[in-house]
């Protein structure tokens, strides 16, 4: 009698959860690159004459291998009730990816209505703004390559580099090709703010402060256009009027506009252009440090902010590529401009993509792929996550990165 309860038990757990959810899936992808990576134009001023640059030959998950769970449940009258969740891992390292964690992708739940959709949780925001201009089927780290120039500036990244937290994101129903949408966060990157400890220094803004990101797109045939602005108030910082020694606690503001035209032989023809600026940084203040140290001498960080104040730069890129049959071939083509407000000139660099992808079924392709980062002689930027276990070592002011990649991925 007891195993009979108990079976009526479980049956009645397992009809619930059938009927809960009208559908529920599990996807995602594995990649691997097998890469060679070399720096070059070495900066003598920052690490001495006796180190050299080697050949770093490695194997990357420089994109990040994942899988998500996601379910929809209808609810009549054109609603719906949704979730998804994407954790991350490294097929290269496992757990000690930089990246790795549970639900350490896009994580949200969400309910989509007539009248548009509405997410809460953990989303990407500003940083992917644009991507479809681009994207490849091989997942080379090497094609991110564009990503991290819009938006980056030298060292210091926007947007925490992808994914925010705390959000609340509203898309729009698409009407005629247009979609938009809102994003809204009291605080993008940690916890939201607590009042502080007893004995603590008094700060009475340790909750003020948000992020905002606002975007469009137009969709229709061979025409993809976008637009995207990102600003962030950054929280806890009393009264926030002092000048802060860290960028990455600076006010953060950013717009980019991306388009691409695909023509009818399978030529597809895109450009980006991103302006990106923190405010009220102090006087002095160097690049900061995200993955790796980069020592705080303006030798190695290519200068200082010149005066308390405004810090930017602009950026372009511009993308083409060629699909026939199952293959791919794409070139893109970038510029950083100087730092405005920094002590050095000569603050921006050049990247240069070349690829090949191929696809050997609907879920799996390979590619190869050279890319190059060539700083000005005060330059920072880096290839995608250099310094991290996605990629090789992390550039100083003044040096050059190539990287020549072999890549496979098999999406499920």
């Amino acid at each position: 009698m007891q195993k009979k309860l108990i079976a009526l038990a479980v049956a009645s757990l397992a009809a619930g959860s059938v009927y809960a959810q009208s559908s529920v899936t599990i996807g995602g992808w594995m990649t691997i690159g097998v890469k060679n990576y070399k720096g070059s134009d070495l900066n003598t001023a920052a690490r001495g004459t006796a180190q050299v640059f080697k050949n770093e030959f490695r194997v990357d998950d420089d994109s990040n291998s994942r899988f998500w769970f996601t379910g929809k449940e209808d609810l009549g009258g054109g609603m719906d009730a949704h979730f998804y969740i994407e954790s991350r891992f490294g097929a290269d390292n496992g757990p000690s990816a930089t990246t790795f964690g549970l639900a350490a992708g896009d994580t949200f739940v969400g309910i989509t209505a007539p009248y548009g959709t509405f997410d809460f949780g953990r989303v990407t925001t500003y940083y992917t703004q644009g991507v479809l201009i681009e994207l490849d089927k091989s997942l080379s780290g090497n094609n991110q390559l564009s990503l991290t120039e819009l938006s980056t500036m030298g060292t210091m990244v926007f947007n925490n580099f992808s994914r925010n937290s705390n959000n609340i994101r509203y898309i729009t129903p698409r009407v005629a090709g247009f979609q938009g949408k809102i994003v809204y966060s009291p605080n993008f990157a940690p916890d939201e703010g607590k009042i502080p400890t007893p004995g603590a220094a008094v700060n009475n803004s340790y909750s003020k402060g948000d992020a905002w990101t606002l975007s469009a797109d137009y969709m229709n045939g061979p025409i993809y256009l976008n637009a995207a602005y990102w600003k962030a108030n950054i929280e806890g910082r009393p009264g926030q009027l002092a000048p802060v020694a860290n960028m990455l606690l600076a006010d953060q503001e950013s717009y980019r506009l991306s388009g691409s035209y695909t023509l009818p032989f399978g030529l597809k023809i895109g450009a980006s252009y991103d302006h990106g600026s923190v405010k009220n940084v102090l006087a002095g203040t160097r690049m900061p440090t995200v993955f790796a140290t980069i020592p705080n001498t303006d030798a190695a960080a290519g200068g200082h902010v010149l005066n308390n104040g405004k810090v930017s730069r602009n950026a372009w890129f511009i993308p083409v590529s060629y699909a026939f049959g199952n293959n791919t071939v794409f070139a893109k083509y970038g510029q950083a401009g100087n730092i405005k407000n920094w002590s050095r000139t000569d603050t921006g660099a050049r990247f240069l993509v070349l690829g090949y992808d191929h696809a050997l079924s609907k879920r799996t392709a390979i590619g190869v792929s050279y890319a190059v980062t060539d700083n000005d002689s005060n330059g920072t930027y880096q290839p995608f996550a250099a310094g991290s276990t996605h990629t090789g070592s992390q550039l100083v002011a003044g040096e050059k990165a190539t990287v020549l990649q072999a890549n496979l991925t098999h999406r499920f």
